[in-house]
């Protein structure tokens, strides 16, 4: 039906009348759910709260519960101990209105520790169970403090070993008027190995001329 045909007499008549939500309203004059709410307010229709909307609803009416979830099979799963997240997945419905439906059921949810117990007590004694393993392969051993794979913060630790080891100069070129664009290369190409004979300061043009095999490293680094 065309927006411009609704007239403020038979939405009244639908809303406040015959006590209409707005979804079942929208869907009876084929519009959204936006637009009717529009027109009401364009009317001057008072709009019910959400309390004053579902007085008088039951429960199995459309526009406030699903009514295809079978509530025999579902709380028989539930009482042999079938757990809520496993009941959505099972029955296809969100947890929030699983436990709406137990409320008006009044089913009693079980408390999260006697679940876990449960799942505990099943799960990790059956034949499928396979506990953690300690690992088979050689655990390498970590390097000396701060120097190691293990700290995350690489760029920052091999910025202050190579600073604090080396003079603040390209050891290619010589380069050292604006220290604060210099770089710091890794010989091995491994920038978890911050060990200061394999860390070198470098300025950009030869790190890049470096890392692309177009020049060497000078044998000799005074440290």
């Amino acid at each position: 039906m065309n927006k411009k045909t609704i007239e403020k007499e038979m939405l009244y008549k639908l809303y406040i009348g015959e006590q209409m939500s707005m979804s079942e309203i929208a869907k009876e004059l084929n519009i959204s759910k936006a637009t009717v709410q529009r027109k009401l307010k364009k009317f001057e229709i008072p709009i019910r709260d959400i309390s004053e909307a579902k007085k008088g609803r039951s429960n199995g009416q459309e526009g406030t519960l699903r009514k295809d979830l079978d509530k025999e099979a579902i709380i028989e799963a539930y009482n042999d101990m079938t757990s809520m997240r496993q009941l959505c997945i099972d029955f296809d419905v969100s947890y929030k209105t699983l436990r709406k439906y137990f409320e008006i059921w009044g089913v009693e949810i079980r408390p999260h520790d006697v679940q876990t117990t449960y799942h505990n007590k099943v799960y990790k004694t059956g034949k499928n169970y396979r506990p953690r393993q300690a690992p088979t392969h050689e655990v390498p051993k970590k390097r000396k403090k701060n120097y190691g794979a293990q700290n995350k913060n690489y760029h920052h630790i091999y910025h202050r070993v190579a600073f604090s080891t080396y003079p603040h100069e390209c050891c290619v070129c010589g380069y050292n008027e604006f220290t604060e664009i210099l770089e710091v290369h890794h010989i091995d190409g491994d920038r978890s190995n911050n060990e200061p004979e394999n860390l070198r300061i470098i300025c950009p043009n030869c790190h890049r001329a470096l890392t692309k095999g177009l020049i060497e490293l000078k044998d000799k680094v005074q440290v």
